[in-house]
Formats: structure tokens, sequence, C-alpha cells
């Protein structure tokens, strides 16, 4: 935009004319039931990527005992 300048009160005019510019609106926190889904939400995915490891471990294993053992 032409500044060379690194000011905060500068800063502040660039992101309110960028805002205005792009017709930003603000938008709510999210609720506590949105935030406990997105948690659930991210868990699940650890605990599916966790599955997966296992399984190809358990794959990739050759003896009966570690398998037995260790794969239930």
């Amino acid at each position: 935009m032409g500044f060379l300048e690194k000011t905060d009160r500068i800063d502040a005019a660039v992101i309110a004319r960028y805002s205005e510019v792009k017709r930003l609106q603000p938008t709510l926190p999210p609720s506590a039931a949105q935030q406990r889904l997105k948690a659930l939400v991210a868990r699940l995915s650890q605990v599916t990527a966790d599955l997966t490891v296992q399984k190809q471990r358990k794959s990739a294993a050759t003896d009966a005992d570690t398998i037995a053992c260790v794969f239930r």
C-alpha cells in the first residue's frame, strides 16, 4: 500500500482500511456446545490415528507371542 514505516498508528489505519474494503463483520465467539464438539472431534481424530498406527504395527509384527501379548 506504499507505507514504508512501521508504527501502531499506521498499522491500525491499514487494518481498518482492509476491513472496510473486504466488508468484514465481527463474529461471535463459539458457544460452549461448539467448543465441546470441536474438542470431541479432535479427540476422535486422535483415537482414529492411534488405531491406524496400531493396526499397521500388528500387520508388521511377525512373532506370534508378540502379536498375542500386545495386540489383543
